[in-house]
């Protein structure tokens, strides 16, 4: 990758990595570049084959400031136009573009980069131009954990799709994407559910303001929603449903074969990080996910609403992987573009804008405090008006998997940073609450005459339907002993490469002793 040239230099032009396509409901689309929209001149929007050949330099004040401004102006439609490109000599300015740092990431460096209010739009920008974006720049050593071309990829469908924040392109070590005013939910509010009277833990400081607001509803609606979506990669084809195979075992099986040759025996800090790994046992370990996958995915019992849970759970759908709570937007000012019900737009989802976009990420505390999505909000009918919308973001992690490991990894999250499983992981009432908001809103996109028993009808109304729901939770709760196996593997190998100062060795045990609490209880 080539040093980063001076922004008063010629700066090279963008080269072509690889193509993407997705595939709205309609008909598969070329991504290079879209065809109706105002920024259709710039070859990055929504196109992760186009890389700006720039590396921007974090370590040095100076050169980072001249770097944001130069994949800036060369990425976001319309700010060449707006930014002169400053020399070398010149020190950062805040005049015309400010600069700020977003703190409380364990992956990437953000930055939200926002045009001076007093600068004016000129006839010559976009109208579509933006005033604030997002610049993340890569951790050092986090490609041994994520894949950045699939990641890539993933992100300019989803900004395509109208899910995910807006992705207006991509430079050396890093990407640009979209900003709006939005807060991460806290730990706690994972189990909100707006009802009157039953509190949930650690909200009495926001009944008034928000304390009716049923978050666990938002989130498996909106995850369904996610869950439906056709998400289409490497010459259109989708990738994990097609081949039949779910990416947390490719995923997990990889991080086994890195952390059997890693080792700590440098110094007393050394040999006390081997002592932990050595307690972790990670021969164990292989022995476990290997047991594990045979549970999962082996034969069922008798026909019965359970076994369709199985089923339905068992599936391969476009996941995220990641749904902590610091991925997890909120603003009670997003409402339903037109009015009408979520999923109601053209193609199921509304279309970028280029401002109402967002940002964020990374895994234990989230890479954003702030950030938003081009999707608009939504509104329930029979249960009440939902107040704002949620929105998720970071799919750094995101691929084709078992639908029921994306929803027992989240009800995982609802222990927070510092888990605590026995008092925190959410109870079946809590979970039937999620369920059945998620089975409501799966139902209603697939459509009553579609999908069968494998889409999660459970036989009747009545008994069938109850059964199917017993189904869900215990089969869920069996799919977060996976969960806890997969960031138990990623924390040991985080604990070697990341250059993070955070005990994950430690976190590492947390989630190898909440396997073991799970497996003994759901099991």
């Amino acid at each position: 990758m080539p040093s980063s040239p001076s922004p008063s230099s010629t700066l090279p032009t963008p080269t072509a990595a690889s193509t993407i396509t997705t595939d709205p409901p309609e008909a598969s689309t070329s991504l290079s570049p879209l065809p109706t929209s105002p920024c259709a001149a710039s070859p990055y929007l929504n196109n992760a084959g186009v890389v700006f050949p720039y590396t921007i330099t974090s370590t040095d004040n100076t050169l980072l400031h001249q770097g944001l401004r130069a994949v800036a102006r060369e990425i976001v439609p319309g700010w060449a136009t707006l930014l002169p490109a400053h020399p070398t000599s010149v020190p950062p300015s805040s005049d015309d573009l400010i600069v700020t740092v977003i703190s409380g990431g364990i992956t990437n460096l953000l930055y939200r980069l926002s045009l001076s209010p007093s600068l004016l739009f000129t006839s010559s920008a976009s109208t579509l131009t933006p005033r604030d974006v997002i610049v993340r720049v890569y951790g050092c050593n986090t490609e041994v954990i994520i894949d950045r071309e699939k990641e890539n990829k993933l992100f300019a469908a989803l900004s395509y799709l109208g899910f995910a924040p807006t992705y207006w392109g991509r430079f050396g070590n890093g990407r640009i994407e979209g900003w709006l005013d939005a807060r991460p939910l806290e730990p706690e509010e994972l189990a909100m559910t707006g009802r009157r009277g039953g509190r949930e833990r650690g909200t009495e400081g926001q009944e008034e303001e928000e304390g009716c607001v049923d978050f666990v509803g938002m989130i498996a609606r909106e995850l369904a929603r996610m869950h439906g979506l056709p998400v289409r990669m490497e010459g259109g084809k989708e990738e994990g449903r097609e081949r039949g195979r779910a990416v947390m075992w490719e995923k997990m099986q990889e991080w086994a074969c890195l952390a059997k040759d890693i080792s700590f025996l440098d110094g007393e800090k050394g040999r006390a990080k081997q002592a932990q790994l050595e307690a972790i046992g990670l021969e164990k370990l292989q022995e476990e996910m290997d047991w594990l996958k045979g549970r999962l995915l082996g034969e069922g019992g008798r026909e019965g609403g359970r076994e369709t849970a199985r089923r339905f759970l068992m599936e391969i759908v476009f996941s995220h992987q990641d749904l902590l709570c610091g991925n997890i937007l909120y603003n009670p000012e997003w409402k339903m573009k037109g009015g009408g019900e979520a999923g109601e737009e053209e193609g199921g989802r509304s279309t970028p804008s280029s401002t109402n976009s967002a940002l964020a990420a990374g895994r234990g505390q989230g890479d954003g405090h702030a950030a938003a999505s081009s999707a608009v909000g939504t509104s329930r009918k029979g249960q009440g008006q939902e107040r704002g919308r949620v929105q998720f973001i970071d799919f750094e992690y995101g691929g084709w998997n078992h639908r029921g490991f994306d929803i027992g990894n989240h009800f995982c999250e609802y222990a927070g940073f510092d888990p605590d499983y026995e008092r925190s992981y959410p109870n079946q009432e809590q979970q039937e609450w999620f369920l059945k908001a998620y089975i409501e809103e799966w139902r209603r996109r697939v459509g009553e005459d579609e999908g069968g028993e494998e889409q999660g009808r459970g036989g009747g109304k009545d008994e069938g339907e109850e059964e199917f729901l017993e189904g869900l939770y215990v089969w869920v709760n069996r799919y977060a002993c996976a969960a806890h196996l997969f960031w138990g593997y990623w924390a040991v190998i985080q604990a070697r490469y990341s250059p993070i100062k955070f005990d994950f060795l430690n976190y590492a045990s947390q989630r190898l002793a909440g396997y073991e609490m799970f497996k003994k209880k759901y099991f």
